[in-house]
């Protein structure tokens, strides 16, 4: 069963798998066990380091990681949080630098 994916969550991106992705929530008027819950709207992407594919593209000159991301999928299609679907522990999102970004951390609330 998917879980809901709140504020802090650990992200994982294939193009730049030693970058440190962490998904923050910008506003959100819901709370679970005192953290926001992420939507398709209101979450942005916080990286620190490398782009491997970037890097490769720049002959091995390194080049850091600065997300462009597409829109998040799937999301809840159950729940709705602020006028838009939470984001869940099989959602992803893909950059278009190249590289698909996933939710990797314990960062979630189970649904029941």
């Amino acid at each position: 069963m998917d879980e809901i994916i709140v504020d802090g969550a650990r992200l994982k991106c294939a193009g730049g798998p030693n970058a440190l992705l962490k998904l923050q929530v910008v506003m959100s008027s819901v709370k679970v066990n005192g953290k926001k819950v992420a939507t398709m709207n209101n979450s942005k992407v916080v990286a620190t380091g490398i782009c491997q594919i970037k890097t490769t593209a720049a002959q091995g000159v390194a080049q850091p990681c600065i997300p462009q991301l597409t829109q998040w999928f799937p999301a809840s299609q159950s729940l709705v949080v602020d006028g838009s679907k939470p984001l869940l522990t099989s959602s992803c999102v893909t950059c278009v630098v190249g590289g698909r970004v996933t939710i990797q951390s314990s960062e979630f609330v189970k649904l029941k």
